[in-house]
């Protein structure tokens, strides 16, 4: 690489023997590269020295540079230009030493092969970023190049001299280093450090019990054995195995082998605690009650002066036992006639309901009417229930097996709530004195029912069974209770939360459905109300509490 030389201007070289003055460019004054010489004057010129002339003065008339002359016009010389690359010069690096002479025409090659000058300055060929003189490149790259190639001198890495002698060290599995502990162990290669921290004994290891410890592996062993609270030991009383800060702490409150002094400081000392409740049924120093304390007697002592108390408390003690005989006389007197008392009362209760019974079933009997040879039963009303007859809304109540009945979950992105196949129905209300008994019938139809659907019923009672009844009968008698129940019946899910957003539906009496079974439906509301908006609930609105629902239904005639 040539730094000393430049291909603008003339040649600034120093010549072995000064140049003429034909070759000498008049502008840069000195010998002229790519010499141009004048028409006007003769002059000569370098080529780029007339360039740079003329882009400085573009807008002057161009004119020449040493006469004047505007009719000032140049062509090259090539004559010229061949006798000044033929002039001898010195090695632009002589003062640092090179003896080299030669032609202009041959300084370039000089300078820059690598067999040439070796003053002159260069890069080295690592890329490395240093500059010095040709002769020294070569030691330079085999000894002071960091980007030099190396081998790793522990594993045979190959790379750069930076990275070998940098960040490979830190890495490199073959470096030896040194345990961390101070153990004593010479150093090791890093691959096997690991391996030897799970043999050091300084290496700082948690107790192998789990007891929170943290100490080094050579006093592991001692720990464990003797000193960690979590180390396994057996009671000393009873074997019982278990860590040694239970056994020593809780356990040895609870022990039933444990032994324990005696409250009552006997002789005997101390006893295992789970003999000391029988030996203190036995210990002579217990304070006892007399044995006549239910008798009246409010003496405590000793058990071992038990004997000597009776004896001296003889007299006393008979006459407490004789006034308990006189009480317990009386008391016994007493319950056997409140018993007597209680039987006679259940007796006349049993007897008076007896008579009622007997009351109704003669009414009914009496009640009943005949059609062809055929009996018909009048119903009549002796179950405590209420008529629509009393009033024209009417409250019944329906409970629901919410845990069995509910199935939710999520399909897709969309939640869910079904209703199991269920059938529920309400307390039992009559259509007018002496009418037909019905119930509202509440049911999920399918597995997975999305909706609830209400069903006004009614319900056959004892005295309707007759096993005289043709099907032409049962026709008639459908005919006749669906004719009484003739109008509208509005049915209204009450709000549990307050008196608004009741959900209501209105139905008319259907008259083609037969007895069928202990029920018949006579209204229906298929689909009265989506399962998903009976079990949410909303701050305005609950319907179904406690698994319970509340109906009204209203009879309207037409």
């Amino acid at each position: 690489m040539v730094t000393k030389t430049t291909s603008r201007g003339g040649y600034d070289l120093q010549f072995v023997d000064a140049p003429a003055d034909m070759f000498v460019c008049k502008i840069c004054q000195l010998p002229s590269r790519e010499a141009h010489l004048s028409v006007c004057c003769g002059h000569t010129f370098c080529k780029s020295c007339l360039e740079d002339a003329k882009t400085a003065n573009a807008s002057v008339i161009e004119v020449c540079p040493m006469c004047r002359s505007e009719e000032f016009a140049t062509f090259p010389n090539k004559q010229n230009e061949r006798a000044v690359k033929s002039l001898r010069v010195f090695c632009t690096n002589k003062d640092e030493g090179c003896e080299w002479q030669g032609e202009v025409n041959d300084i370039i090659s000089h300078l820059e092969n690598s067999s040439g000058c070796q003053f002159e300055v260069v890069e080295c060929f690592n890329n490395c970023g240093e500059t010095l003189q040709r002769q020294h490149t070569a030691g330079h790259a085999n000894t002071a190049c960091p980007r030099r190639e190396v081998l790793c001198q522990y594993c045979n890495l190959a790379g750069e001299h930076q990275f070998i002698e940098g960040q490979h060290m830190e890495q490199c599995l073959k470096f030896p280093v040194s345990c961390s502990n101070t153990c004593g162990v010479e150093t090791m290669p890093r691959e096997d450090m690991e391996m030897h921290k799970m043999t050091c004994p300084l290496e700082e290891v948690s107790c192998s019990n789990n007891c929170g410890k943290v100490l080094q592996r050579q006093h592991l062993d001692s720990h464990v054995e003797t000193e960690c609270p979590c180390r396994e030991v057996k009671c000393q009383y009873c074997s019982l195995v278990g860590q040694h800060q239970f056994i020593m702490g809780e356990h040895q409150e609870d022990c039933p082998k444990h032994p324990i002094p005696c409250p009552n400081k006997c002789e005997v000392g101390t006893v295992p605690r789970e003999d000391m409740e029988t030996h203190l049924t036995e210990c002579p120093l217990e304070v006892i009650h007399c044995d006549y304390s239910c008798e009246g007697c409010e003496a405590k002592m000793a058990r071992k002066d038990l004997t000597d108390h009776n004896r001296e408390k003889m007299e006393e003690h008979l006459l407490l036992t004789k006034s308990q005989l006189v009480r317990l006389k009386a008391d016994i007197k007493e319950m056997v006639n409140k018993e007597l008392a209680d039987m006679r009362n259940e007796f006349q209760t049993k007897v008076k309901e007896m008579e009622t019974e007997v009351q109704l079933k003669t009414d009914l009997l009496q009640d009943m009417i005949f059609y062809d040879n055929i009996r018909w039963t009048k119903k009549i009303s002796i179950l405590p229930a209420r008529s629509l007859s009393d009033s024209q809304v009417l409250p019944v109540i329906v409970q629901i097996p919410l845990q069995s009945t509910v199935v939710g979950g999520v399909l897709g992105a969309f939640p869910y709530i079904y209703l199991k196949k269920f059938e529920a129905y309400s307390n039992s209300f009559y259509t007018h004195d002496g009418g037909y008994k019905m119930q509202l019938r509440m049911q999920a139809t399918e597995n997975r029912s999305q909706f609830l659907s209400v069903f006004l019923c009614l319900v056959k009672e004892p005295n309707d069974t007759e096993p005289l009844v043709t099907s032409t009968v049962a026709w008639v008698r459908a005919t006749l209770a669906i004719a009484q129940l003739r109008g509208l019946f509005k049915v209204k899910l009450l709000n549990q939360l307050g008196d608004s957003e009741h959900h209501s539906e209105t139905y008319k009496v259907m008259t083609s459905a037969e007895f069928r079974g202990e029920r018949k439906d006579v209204c229906s509301g298929y689909k009265f109300i989506s399962s998903e908006k009976l079990i949410k609930s909303t701050t305005t609105y609950k319907y179904l509490k406690d698994d319970v629902v509340f109906f009204e239904i209203q009879k309207n005639d037409i």
